[in-house]
């Protein structure tokens, strides 16, 4: 499975879910990614009510940034690519 998250907006996302299967698979008597799905499909929307909420907060003109935990280095790392600092 791959998203691919297009952005539309400061607050706006469009998320595109494909799914990969095994050509192989794909031939087996019975196949059926119904489970496989569904599953994801409802992890997905969690995560990304999370994300929602995570937005809302952050747009809050209380909201002040904190530092990453020690566990958060690609995210630091992906922060200073962006801001052109290394």
């Amino acid at each position: 499975m791959t998203h691919t998250l297009w952005p539309l907006a400061a607050d706006r996302t469009r998320i595109v879910c494909e799914w990969h299967f095994h050509p192989e698979e794909l031939e087996r008597p019975g196949f059926d990614a119904t489970d496989v799905v569904e599953f994801w499909d409802l992890t997905n929307r969690q995560d990304w009510r999370v994300c929602e909420l995570s937005q809302a907060g952050i747009s809050s003109r209380a909201y002040t940034p904190g530092p990453y935990s020690n566990r958060e280095d690609l995210l630091w790392a992906f922060d200073r690519m962006i801001a052109g600092g290394g």
